[in-house]
């Protein structure tokens, strides 16, 4: 082992030390020599005086001038960005373009005098905002191009702002595109009798002078305005009218409408009512899982129920039934329902004899029974089948009836009233469900001795219990002027 030294000071102190770097050596394990060596310094490198010469003329350097906007040169570059929709950036992302249309701008002037503009754009579905600063070749001047109302074609990047604390668009380039607008080319023009202006709270995104304009653009003589719950934009609507009207030949006209809530008087807790004694009765309470809301394009997939007799169950039924479509992906995350379930199982004309021989006489129990029984009728009258007339209970109703004071009224919520267990990850199950609305119903019926038959079962109300049926909207158009005594036209109620 070599170690180079470089004075006289540090060879006499290396050679003291030298036994004990040995010895600690030798107890791990090594046996190695130790040489201690004084390094002698090199002479040192005479100086050489030169005459010295002009001085050289300094060499201009030419730096190169950064432009904060980066225009690819030619439509080959700009076709390299990546087409996207708004909706689809939900991270940073280099390289793509959108399109869409500016309908705010904002610039503000920062302190070192430059200008920064946020121009919000939204296509059909979604929206973002999109930043510029004044910086190189964007100048005030070029900020100053883009409008409201303007549609773009917007170059560059998505990346996450510190200041809004949310993604934002930061173009490279930025092209003004003609607008695509609809036309409607029908020789026999609609009339819209349902617009809803911003004066519906949460429920229109224009104003009423905007739907004129565009129904007029698209060549139709009337449009109806039915505001929900206000007439707040009748005034606007008729002066907007008078104006269009002295550039047309034929007159726009305008007919006055509102949407309105309304409500049965009553608690519907019992349907196809008959003189059946409560404790007596045989329930058969079940539960249905559908692919959607709706019982004119969707369909069931699963039936659950319970046969209770004498607060017992004496049997059960659960059936998985294949619908004529795919299951979707939010039906699937909802229900835990997978296509490997619907392998082996039946259609719904293949299955409802089973299920009806299941139900036989029993009085049908289900937690909003306007939907699964409503729903279990459509879908018999779809295949020709005469409708279940046998008495529903239904316990939505029936606890509106008997918890007033609730603010929720969902299965999980009253079962839990009751002390019984509802897990939130098993739910959205037919037979799980049904499980648990027959035993929460049996602990109603406990609360029930008072109640003798379905009728004084549906006779459960208070002259405040429409305040708890649940709300439908219904339509309502003016026929003429002539006020409290004209005639008007009534839609139907949903």
């Amino acid at each position: 082992m070599n170690r180079n030294i470089l004075n006289e000071q540090e060879r006499d102190r290396a050679i003291q030390n030298k036994h004990l770097l040995q010895e600690f050596l030798e107890r791990c394990g090594f046996q190695l020599e130790i040489h201690v060596e004084e390094m002698k310094k090199s002479a040192p490198i005479p100086t050489v005086t030169v005459k010295s010469e002009a001085a050289a003329k300094p060499v201009k350097v030419y730096e190169e001038k950064k432009s904060y906007n980066f225009k690819p040169k030619g439509k080959k570059g700009l076709d390299q960005y990546v087409p996207f929709s708004i909706h689809d950036i939900t991270e940073e992302c280099h390289g793509i373009r959108i399109h869409g249309k500016i309908f705010e701008t904002e610039t503000r002037t920062l302190r070192n005098g430059r200008d920064i503009q946020m121009l919000w754009i939204g296509d059909d579905d979604d929206a973002i905002i999109m930043k510029r600063f004044e910086r190189g070749a964007v100048t005030k001047e070029v900020l100053a191009e883009i409008k409201n109302g303007d549609c773009v074609v917007a170059y560059g990047k998505a990346e996450y702002d510190a200041y809004t604390r949310e993604l934002v668009f930061m173009p490279d380039v930025i092209e003004k595109v003609a607008e695509v607008k609809r036309v409607d080319e029908a020789e026999e023009k609609r009339v819209e009798l349902h617009v809803h202006t911003k004066l519906s709270e949460m429920d229109g995104v224009c104003n009423i002078e905007e739907y004129i304009d565009q129904a007029n653009a698209w060549g139709m003589d009337a449009i109806a305005i039915t505001d929900h719950l206000v007439v707040q934009a009748f005034p606007k609507a008729q002066h907007k009218v008078e104006a269009i009207n002295k550039g047309r030949e034929t007159p726009f006209k305008m007919i006055y409408g509102l949407e309105m809530n309304m409500v049965d008087p009553a608690l519907q807790i019992v349907r196809n009512i008959q003189d059946i004694e409560l404790e007596k009765g045989t329930y058969c309470v079940f539960d249905l899982e559908t692919t959607g809301l709706s019982s004119r394009f969707d369909h069931i997939i699963e039936f659950g129920g319970q046969i209770v007799n004498y607060a017992v169950c004496i049997k059960s039924l659960q059936l998985f039934i294949k619908p004529p479509v795919a299951l979707s992906a939010f039906t699937t995350e909802l229900t835990g329902i997978t296509e490997e379930h619907m392998k082996n199982a039946k259609s719904f004309a293949d299955s409802i004899d089973e299920i009806l021989d299941f139900i036989g006489d029993s009085i049908l129990v289900a937690h909003n029974a306007t939907f699964d029984y409503n729903f279990l009728n459509d879908e018999l009258a779809r295949i020709g089948r005469p409708p279940i007339m046998n008495p529903v209970i239904d316990t939505l109703d029936l606890a509106r009836s008997m918890q007033a004071d609730r603010k929720g009224y969902r299965l999980g919520q009253i079962a839990r009233s009751y002390g019984i267990r509802y897990d939130e990850d098993v739910a959205h199950r037919a037979d799980y469900d049904a499980e648990v609305l027959a035993q929460t119903y049996m602990n109603m019926l406990n609360d029930l001795k008072h109640i003798k038959n379905l009728q004084e079962l549906q006779d459960m109300q208070t002259a405040e219990s429409f305040r708890k049926v649940r709300v439908k909207h219904v339509t309502i158009l003016a026929k003429n002027m002539a006020g409290g005594e004209g005639e008007v036209w009534v839609g139907g109620a949903m």
